[in-house]
Formats: C-alpha cells, structure tokens, sequence
C-alpha cells in the first residue's frame, strides 16, 4: 500500500514538473547581477538580533555579506542577524550547524535554514532528503525552537539535469511543514512575478532575490 502511493506522488510530481517546465516563466538567469555581488562588505550595527540564526548553503551566504539574506535581514531589522551559513553545505551539515549555533548563541529562538539542494545536486534522492528534512524540522521543534524554512527555487530551463527532482524536493518540503504546521516559503510566487531575482549562474538569488527572500522572512517574525 505504501509503495503504491509513493508511486502515485512520483507520477503526480512527474506531470506537475513537466508542465511547468512548458508553460512556466522564462529562465530567470538571464539577468544582470552576479552571485558575487552579495558579498559586499556589510555595515555594522550596535546590536544584535540574539533571539535568531540563520543556517544553510550558499543561498544564505555570510552575516558579513551586506546583499546576502543575512545582511539584507539586518538591515530591514536595524540590528544584526547571526549566521553560520557555509556554501555548499548538505543537510548533514546544515544539522552541525544547528548543533553549533545551539552553543554559540544560546538565545536563539527561530531558527532560520535552507538545505537539501546540495543533497540532491550531488545524486541524492529527494524522497530520502525530504525524510531527513522532516527529521531535522523535529529536532529543532523538540528543543523549543521555532523553524522557517526557505524553500528551493530552481527557475525553469536547461541548467540543470536535477530540475525535475528539485521541483519534486520543493513540493516535499512544502508537504512537510504543512504536515507540521510551521512556517516555510515558496519562493516560486514571489520570484517567478519578478523580472530578475537569479544571478547568471541560474543557481543562486542576485541581490534582488536575496532582498526579497529578507523581506519574506521580515514578514513572519
């Protein structure tokens, strides 16, 4: 019974992502902007926002950065936002990080996190990642804190063999923090209606998309 409905999901994630794939938006990559110009340095700020971390790979680059999520967030908030974000990271140690910053910043109440991309990119099944997913959002909830999750954006076109397994992993998270009852944003809405929120290497948000997501985020604290 249960593998009859994962292969019910497969079939139904397998039409969804084909037909976005044919009547969705034009590729978002094709925009001024690199991924690069989000590490500006950052100002400073006389305080710090204590009770919030940011977690992930390189869509959350740096709190030094000034146009990554962590610097844009600091900015619309007037004090800065922690984060230990590392490029390139997997679930695994996106986990670490959450471990790490448990001892770190022992104020910390919303936890803030995308992950699970990288997983997938390198051959990971978005099935087995969406269960380490879930498993990760208990964890934090188990220790009384509050998860958003920002969901992966993978615009349509031919930059990667992996879409179709991004847009299934996408509309897993999505089923999980509804199942769950917490906070995660689809970022498909918000990035598809703009005219140029990915940088060139169509991987990455460009510091628009990084605004955007900060503003997002803004919007649920």
């Amino acid at each position: 019974m249960k593998s009859n409905i994962v292969s019910l999901l497969v079939i139904i994630l397998t039409i969804f992502a084909c037909e976005h794939s044919k009547h969705g938006p034009p590729n978002k990559y094709e925009c001024e902007g690199n991924y690069q110009d989000s590490f500006d340095i950052c100002q400073e700020y006389d305080s710090v926002r204590s009770d919030l971390v940011i977690l992930g790979d390189s869509i959350m680059p740096p709190h030094v950065t000034c146009q990554g999520v962590p610097g844009q967030l600091s900015r619309i908030l007037d004090e800065k936002v922690n984060s230990i974000a590392v490029g390139g990271a997997v679930l695994s140690q996106i986990i670490s990080q959450y471990y790490a910053a448990m001892s770190v910043f022992p104020d910390i109440e919303t936890v803030i996190f995308d992950g699970g991309a990288n997983d997938i990119l390198i051959g990971g099944d978005p099935f087995e990642v969406a269960v380490k997913f879930s498993v990760f959002i208990d964890l934090i909830i188990s220790n009384g804190h509050r998860p958003i999750v920002v969901c992966i954006y993978n615009p349509v076109g031919e930059w990667t063999p992996q879409v179709v397994p991004l847009s299934w992993y996408t509309d897993l998270q999505l089923f999980v923090c509804a199942d769950k009852g917490i906070d995660c944003i689809d970022l498909r809405g918000p990035f598809d209606e703009h005219p140029c929120p990915m940088a060139v290497d169509g991987l990455h948000p460009n510091p628009e998309g990084h605004r955007i997501i900060a503003e997002l985020i803004e919007e649920l604290l």
